[in-house]
């Protein structure tokens, strides 16, 4: 069973291209069309609909997938 997310949670998974990061946007616990494919996603589980921070596009992945991100901090470089 995989870890229980929350919509807004910030997210990451592994992606073809490399390591992706986004915000949970709706949890699916029923079969559901998503781009085309049938998805089928239950309650013990569950699918997440993440929007990519990087191209707001919108993704589907298994819970099993993912893992909590860290917050989005900016750095700032200090001058000695």
């Amino acid at each position: 069973m995989s870890q229980a997310f929350k919509v807004g949670d910030r997210v990451q998974w592994n992606s073809d291209a490399g390591c992706s990061t986004g915000t949970i946007t709706r949890k699916v616990t029923t079969e559901v069309s998503f781009k085309g494919y049938v998805r089928h996603a239950s309650e013990k589980d569950p699918q997440y609909i993440i929007k990519n921070e990087v191209n707001n596009q919108e993704v589907m992945q298994r819970g099993v997938t993912l893992r909590l991100a860290r917050k989005n901090k900016t750095l700032t470089a200090t001058m000695a």
